[in-house]
């Protein structure tokens, strides 16, 4: 009996092994997964950039009055959370447009320039792909917030995504989904702003990565 228990094993054991090993490889790692990779001395962290539906290259000032407020809302996230960090470099505009670029670089080899120009070896990049505001109030709306954006931190040396996370989410009530329940009990009940929502999603993507939780002392 035992014999036939630790062969059962070995068999589920196997076939976990081969299934693992022949899954789809998407190049990235999952929502918030972390690799191992060298040691990054420290974080660029360009300014948010909006793509919508559609779209290759992402629009660092956007024209579209709702997308340039989704942008000017994660940047101020971004400060707020990785501000004052001694690993962490920000990106202004300004800076951006002052690198030698030829026009039509994807986000990896702007990255690389911006590693190099402020002698970073990862860089930070965030794409916001819809920023809605709430049509109501607090209590009651004729339409909720509803924001989606990315998050990818390049790692220069290796040319890789150390880190990924993508939030998308409108807001429900628990009428609509009980599995709602426990972050409505959090939002207290209430109908949040979009600035809320992003504030939300972002502090709770970076606290999966650990390579911003550390100080780079």
């Amino acid at each position: 009996m035992f014999k036939l228990f630790h062969c059962t094993l070995l068999v589920i054991a196997g076939c976990s092994f081969l299934l693992s090993g022949c899954g789809p490889k998407t190049g990235e790692p999952a929502d918030n997964g972390q690799a191992h990779f060298p040691q990054i001395n420290c974080i660029g962290v360009l300014p948010a950039a909006f793509l919508a539906k559609g779209q290759v290259v992402p629009v660092y000032v956007p024209e579209e009055k709702s997308s340039r407020q989704g942008v000017q809302v994660m940047n101020e996230i971004l400060s707020e959370q990785l501000g004052g960090k001694s690993n962490i470099r920000f990106i202004g505009i300004d800076q951006l447009a002052s690198l030698d670029l030829a026009g039509g670089e994807n986000t990896l080899e702007i990255a690389r320039l911006v590693g190099k120009n402020i002698n970073c070896n990862a860089v930070l990049e965030s794409t916001v792909k819809r920023f809605s505001q709430r049509i109501g109030g607090r209590y009651s709306v004729e339409s909720p917030a509803s924001v989606s954006f990315e998050m990818r931190l390049f790692s220069l040396e290796t040319s890789s995504v150390l880190w990924s996370a993508k939030f998308d989410e409108v807001q429900k009530s628990v009428m609509e989904n009980i599995l709602e329940w426990n972050k409505a009990t959090t939002r207290g009940f209430v109908w949040v702003t979009a600035e809320e929502l992003m504030q939300e999603g972002v502090k709770r993507k970076l606290a999966g990565g650990t390579y911003f939780n550390s100080e780079g002392k």
